[in-house]
């Protein structure tokens, strides 16, 4: 039962981390904003929130980590390393495991890895299995898993 409550509760912080994000930063005119946010559990509680942030002027980020709270707000991330994953994810390796999230769904699951992406054409969101054998996918999750690494 508690464990229950715990992953509803983690399920809904993820939510609002997810959609506050994109609802801030994404606006009507902002048509070269984009936003990548990765959802990771690799273990029941230890969960880890991170947002990129594209403006056209500056590429920004910042983790949430439960256990910890907020680390670093203001670090930067090369151009290159957002325009790979955020092309990567528009491969047909990721767009398999797109889906639609709804009230029943948690968000942070320890079987999966949660990847949003954000911009004014539209929001994909995806739930990849952590045993995903694509290597692709595999590449950008530990790109993914560098820039938390940097920026702890």
């Amino acid at each position: 039962m508690r464990i229950s409550i715990l992953r509803i509760i983690f399920t809904f912080l993820v939510l609002i981390i997810l959609s506050a994000c994109g609802s801030q930063s994404i606006k009507e005119g902002d048509d070269q904003l984009r936003q990548i946010g990765y959802v990771e559990q690799e273990q029941p509680g230890a969960l880890i929130v991170l947002t990129l942030t594209d403006t056209a002027k500056v590429i920004g980020g910042s983790i949430l980590d439960v256990n910890a709270g907020m680390r670093d707000n203001r670090f930067s991330v090369t151009q290159e390393q957002f325009a790979y994953i955020w092309s990567s994810l528009s491969s047909p390796e990721f767009t398999a495991y797109q889906f639609t999230p709804n009230k029943t769904d948690s968000m942070s699951d320890p079987k999966y890895y949660t990847i949003s992406k954000k911009s004014v054409t539209g929001d994909l969101n995806y739930r990849i299995p952590i045993d995903t054998e694509s290597k692709k996918i595999e590449s950008v999750i530990n790109a993914l898993k560098a820039i938390i690494l940097e920026n702890s």
